[in-house]
């Protein structure tokens, strides 16, 4: 349902309502929804939803997979805290989100915004080994281009997701 409105500028406007919901993956079947006006941010909408569908689960979902709407620290956080995998597609623009350390897809840079190569993943962990950059521009042997690091996903379970889990 929704109405329209004419204005001074010559733009229509359109009330609406959203629809925020859970569903089961295995089965194609809604579990929890809520409805909010069209202009409310997803955002803060998407504990509760969770919520509702964790108590007629249970149990908390294995993973929780979102929209860029739902694209927030908090979010993904509360569902890693939870024991879930949070798979939330990120809002563009990211600003803020990789502070100048990573590439668009999470990998890390070195201090000439080169990538680095990816080495390893600890599987007991989670942390990710990153080599040296094997095309870095520096001519500087001492910079930190040439040193190997490494990424706890834990810090910033935003842009990594969290470590796989196995559920019994």
């Amino acid at each position: 349902m929704h109405h329209e409105s004419n204005t001074k500028d010559g733009f229509e406007g359109i009330f609406g309502y959203k629809l925020h919901m859970a569903a089961c993956a295995s089965y194609d079947f809604p579990i929890a929804m809520r409805i909010t006006v069209g202009n409310a941010n997803d955002s803060p909408r998407m504990i509760p939803v969770v919520q509702d569908t964790e108590s007629r689960l249970n149990g908390f979902p294995k993973s929780v997979v979102a929209d860029p709407g739902y694209d927030a620290k908090e979010n993904s956080e509360w569902v890693d805290e939870r024991g879930g995998a949070p798979i939330i597609h990120k809002r563009k623009p990211q600003s803020g989100l990789h502070q100048g350390e990573y590439t668009a897809d999470g990998i890390p840079v070195c201090e000439c915004g080169e990538p680095r190569e990816y080495a390893f993943t600890n599987p007991t962990t989670g942390v990710h080994y990153y080599g040296e950059v094997p095309d870095c521009r520096s001519e500087d042997n001492n910079s930190l281009c040439f040193m190997s690091i490494l990424v706890n996903p834990k810090e910033n379970i935003r842009l990594f997701g969290a470590a796989a889990r196995s559920r019994t």
